[in-house]
């Protein structure tokens, strides 16, 4: 999967979730204050990513994810590594 569509992806998920138009959901997006989602709406969107891709987000993963970037990042970490291509 390229990065474009795991992007277009998550950020098609957050929308649904948090019942915010795809075009008002930026990758800068700060989710409390620029989308109004709380604890459980995280939990519910790292529910979805985890299904939907086949990963696992960390605790500590969890903890630090501020923006829609932060899911992005996290998730194509996650498969990265779960593809066996890992940086140096």
């Amino acid at each position: 999967m390229n990065p474009q569509s795991i992007q277009d992806k998550v950020l098609l998920i957050i929308s649904e979730i948090l019942g915010v138009p795809l075009n008002k959901v930026f990758l800068l997006s700060n989710l409390s204050a620029d989308l109004d989602a709380d604890e459980f709406d995280i939990i519910e969107i790292v529910r979805e990513l985890e299904g939907e891709f086949d990963i696992v987000f960390t605790d500590e993963d969890i903890e630090k994810i501020k923006s829609v970037f932060g899911f992005i990042q996290v998730t194509e970490r996650e498969l990265k590594i779960k593809s066996g291509v890992q940086n140096s």
